[in-house]
């Protein structure tokens, strides 16, 4: 036993003497991850005391991996401004000390950032064109970009593109949402009133149903109606037609029968309606003429001289019925209405060349610009006073309108031109009509207004001696 404890009393003291030798052999000092002079960088936007510089306390012997050193004194700091910047930091710990030089070099490497404004609810409708939905651009160094976004379109792809002041770029792409929203077109040819004479089978014009996305759908277009062809009125045709997303389309179309043997004359004037055309012979009276032919129907026209090669209708249109009276020959204002007898030797060359064409003295008259024109003044005051008392004392009858088409300058659609007779020809007792035959647009708007007066009762008659006439008030 004694033995024993000697040798551990031996090797304790041999123990304490190498753990002595140890500790004199184990050098302490601060170290950093960083070279003194070392370049680092630090990215735009992030706080220089996020760098970690890895100081930490250590032992050559003991603590080799190191103790970590948090506490550090900064001199220096980086500004707004890319570039290098000199920042020192000293690390202590007990009586060590330790400093370290870096230039830290401010860097942008960070891309902007694109954001793109969409709702799940929204779509394109198929066939049109993408309404770009918003978009923005943010970088952190140089702020608002979306004025710099650059867009494309390929396919059904939207990408955006923008670059930093750095040369970072950034990109991000939208695909287009397709939905079919719009309805099918129907078209109805031959537009959208037509007529059938009384006792008569109706002839469907023709339609025709398109959509954007399903094509041609003209099969599939449900028709109906409440005509009975065997008795004068209006009617509606209703044509319907869905797409296969459920859009519906719908369009209509007035079906006038009519009876153009009306035997009532009406000769109390109730209903009945005179179509009365200026300014003719033209081009387009054939095509007049021909839709008159069509419904039986007889008009007036109060015709000028100005068109020699178009004469040849005013003698057909006298032959089929319909009257021939005066409105001008030269149908200058300036000229005309320079004084009396400049419009008496006017109204004479019309009257002597529609006696020519005809074989009859016409003695109804309409005055250029009617009896109303304030235009006349330019040239002669009190002019038309002196005209209208003129000719009624010469035995002629003059006639303004009380119905007009807007053809002279309020439209040049046909079917408002239509709307508008139809509408003055409802307000009045008897109506003379103002249209003129010089023009295409009013022409094919006079099958309209007569489909839709023989379906409703009303008598067209040409103007005659007997017929009733209306004065606007005078006013020069």
């Amino acid at each position: 036993m004694k033995k024993t404890g000697r040798i551990i009393m031996i090797l304790l003291a041999l123990a304490v003497i190498a753990g002595g030798i140890l500790l004199g052999l184990n050098k302490k000092y601060l170290d950093f991850a960083y070279q003194d002079g070392q370049e680092v960088c630090l990215e735009y936007g992030k706080s220089i005391d996020e760098l970690d510089l890895g100081a930490v306390y250590r032992g050559s012997v003991f603590n080799r991996k190191g103790q970590p050193v948090t506490s550090l004194q900064r001199k220096g700091d980086v500004g707004n401004t890319l570039g290098t910047y000199p920042v020192s930091w000293t690390a202590r710990y007990g009586n060590l000390e330790k400093t370290i030089n870096l230039i830290i070099r401010l860097v942008d490497t960070t891309a902007p950032e694109i954001e793109l404004i969409s709702s799940e609810n929204t779509f394109t409708d198929y066939g049109s064109e993408y309404v770009e939905e918003g978009y923005s651009a943010f970088d952190l160094h140089d702020g608002d970009l979306t004025s710099q976004v650059l867009v494309s379109k390929e396919g059904d792809t939207i990408t955006y593109k923008v670059k930093d002041s750095s040369g970072n770029e950034a990109t991000a792409t939208r695909q287009i949402q397709y939905k079919d929203l719009s309805a099918p077109v129907i078209t109805l040819e031959g537009g959208y009133a037509a007529g059938v004479l009384v006792g008569s089978e109706y002839v469907e014009k023709g339609f025709t149903a398109i959509d954007n996305h399903d094509g041609d759908l003209t099969d599939k277009v449900s028709v109906e109606t409440d005509m009975d062809v065997n008795k004068v009125g209006r009617y509606t045709m209703t044509y319907t037609v869905s797409d296969e997303a459920g859009n519906v389309a719908t369009a209509t179309r007035s079906i006038y029968v009519f009876d153009k043997n009306n035997p009532n004359a009406n000769t109390d004037l109730s209903k009945v309606v005179y179509l009365t055309f200026d300014d003719g012979a033209s081009v387009f009276e054939g095509e007049l003429l021909e839709i008159l032919d069509k419904y039986n129907v007889k008009v007036t026209f109060f015709v000028t001289g100005n068109r020699a090669d178009y004469r040849h209708f005013l003698t057909e249109a006298s032959q089929k019925g319909h009257t021939v009276a005066l409105h001008s020959f030269t149908h200058n204002y300036k000229k005309i209405y320079s004084s009396l007898e400049a419009y008496w030797e006017d109204l004479n060359q019309i009257s002597d060349l529609v006696y020519e064409l005809t074989g009859k003295r016409s003695y109804l008259v309409r005055l250029p610009g009617g009896s109303s024109n304030t235009v006349s003044a330019n040239y002669c005051e009190g002019i038309m006073t002196k005209i209208c008392k003129s000719l009624q004392e010469n035995g002629y009858r003059y006639t303004d309108w009380n119905v007009s088409s807007g053809d002279a300058g309020g439209t040049s659609d046909t079917d408002k031109v239509a709307q508008n007779v139809i509408r003055g020809i409802k307000n009045h007792k008897y109506s003379i009509v103002l249209q003129h035959d010089t023009k295409l647009f009013s022409i094919r708007a006079v099958e309209q207004i007569i489909q839709w007066g023989l379906a409703n009762g009303y008598t067209f008659l040409p103007m005659t001696d007997d017929s009733p006439v209306v004065h606007h008030a005078i006013n020069n």
